[in-house]
């Protein structure tokens, strides 16, 4: 059924906006989607200059169209590179082609691609800036159950963020490895992962335990 709606809803597209550039991403453009899936959508035009999101059902299935314009992710260009697991940067990549008479979706395709080089090049000073963010964080005491929780959340992002500039700055991180990367860190890094699976559920005794952790591992080894 993904692929008569992902049929039906490109014709119409392509027939309303004949030089626009699309593309399907996700699971239905790889062939591993299953009965309940979405179908994403990428729809590039020449006069857009924000990113969009527009989402609706079509025979059941979920449709969702994206449109990223090459403003808006320079824009947000500092997020991802930071993030090991940033949306766009996986899906563009990921995108099938179906239109794309104006190189829209290759040019896109083209600035992930140089941003990825210059994390890569860029990898210790960003390291740097997030260990800044960290110490800045430590500086002042959680006041309440639900600051410590929120500030432990944020630290240990911070880390898992400084682990892959370190190993992966120069890989694009999959979906279901960003929402849990926590087997990767095992490989690469036991120590951190013990660490890190030592801090949780977060609480004021995470929090403690993040800043020994920051202070006397990941000031040294990072």
């Amino acid at each position: 059924m993904q692929r008569k709606v992902l049929s039906e809803v490109v014709d119409y597209l392509h027939k309303a906006y004949p030089d626009a550039s699309i593309g399907v991403g996700g699971s239905v453009a790889i062939g591993t989607y299953r009965a309940d899936s979405d179908v994403d959508i990428l729809f590039q035009q020449e006069d857009c200059h924000k990113n969009f999101l527009v989402s609706f059902s079509h025979r059941g299935i979920k449709v969702s169209i994206f449109g990223f314009s090459r403003d808006g992710l320079r824009w947000s260009e500092q997020r991802f590179l930071m993030n090991h697991h940033n949306m766009p940067v996986a899906f563009i990549l990921n995108v099938v082609v179906i239109y794309d008479n104006k190189k829209l979706i290759a040019d896109l395709k083209g600035f992930i691609r140089e941003a990825i080089e210059r994390r890569k090049a860029l990898k210790y000073v960003l390291i740097d800036e997030l260990k800044a963010r960290i110490e800045t964080q430590l500086q002042i005491e959680p006041i309440s159950c639900f600051d410590a929780k929120r500030k432990s959340c944020n630290i240990i992002n911070m880390i898992i963020f400084i682990f892959y500039l370190k190993f992966h700055a120069d890989r694009i991180v999959q979906k279901l490895e960003g929402c849990n990367p926590y087997d990767v860190i095992k490989q690469d890094d036991y120590i951190l992962y013990e660490k890190l699976k030592g801090c949780l559920p977060y609480s004021f005794k995470s929090y403690r335990q993040l800043k020994e952790l920051f202070e006397n591992y990941i000031n040294n080894v990072y």
